[in-house]
């Protein structure tokens, strides 16, 4: 038995349950639960009670991992539509830039032929002054493509939107730190997911062990019990026995 008690609980060889703090098999605490194994102790009991803690705290570890990875992946998320939308804010811009550039260009090159045109018919011998105050007149009446408020408000629209997408390059930054981050963390969790997998296989294996002990355990101590009723039937035959020889 102090063999079985030393694989088992850790037990030193030869002691008592009140001799040693690791106790037994068979012994009990003083609220009369079963006292095997603990801290300093070797034995199956203290190791598979170590592995499943430990494994206990793989779990957690990863479950931890795993949360902050999902809270990431949130965050990823968020930056990148915060990206799209700054990109399509630029692209926006782009859009109303080159309109706007194009309707310029346009307005500036009617000015240039209107006023080729007021000065091709300016040099003309025919022109008389009731011609001229005509055209004089037209052209006042005609509305101007832009008017100097009108371009400014328009350059200040463009400006101001052009700095709200200085953020683009720093969302951009914050989204791929975010990525990497993720990315780091799911293989840490992936690792410690794996650790924690090979701990339970190993506390399961230790388990096993344990319970094929306190089989042999319990199988012995029948023996034993076995044996000792055995050996007190043969003394009673022989005191039979010597009683009827002498009598």
């Amino acid at each position: 038995l102090s063999a079985a008690a030393e694989m088992t609980c850790g037990t030193p060889p030869g002691a008592s349950c009140s001799e040693t703090e690791c106790g037994g098999p068979s012994c009990r605490t003083d609220e009369g639960e079963k006292k095997c194994g603990g801290p300093g102790c070797g034995g199956l009991v203290t190791v598979a009670h170590g592995a499943w803690q430990k494994a206990m705290d793989f779990d957690r570890d990863v479950l931890s991992a795993l949360a902050e990875v999902e809270q990431l992946s949130k965050m990823v998320s968020e930056a990148k539509l915060r990206a799209d939308e700054a990109k399509q804010n630029a692209q926006d811009v782009l859009l109303k830039t080159n309109a706007t550039k194009e309707k310029v260009d346009k307005s500036n090159e009617d000015l240039r032929n209107l006023i080729k045109q007021i000065r091709n018919f300016l040099t003309q011998d025919s022109a008389d002054l009731d011609s001229i105050e005509a055209v004089a007149n037209e052209v006042l009446k005609m509305e101007m493509p832009s008017t100097p408020q009108q371009l400014q408000n328009l350059t200040e629209d463009i400006r101001e939107r052009v700095e709200s997408l200085s953020q683009v390059e720093v969302i951009l930054q914050q989204s791929a730190a975010d990525i990497a981050r993720a990315e780091m963390l799911l293989e840490e969790a992936k690792r410690a997911s794996k650790s924690a997998n090979d701990v339970k296989v190993t506390a399961d294996m230790v388990k096993e062990a344990l319970e094929e002990a306190e089989k042999a355990q319990i199988a012995a101590e029948k023996a034993i019990k076995q044996a000792d009723e055995d050996i007190q039937g043969t003394q009673n035959l022989l005191t039979s026995i010597e009683s009827e020889t002498a009598a």
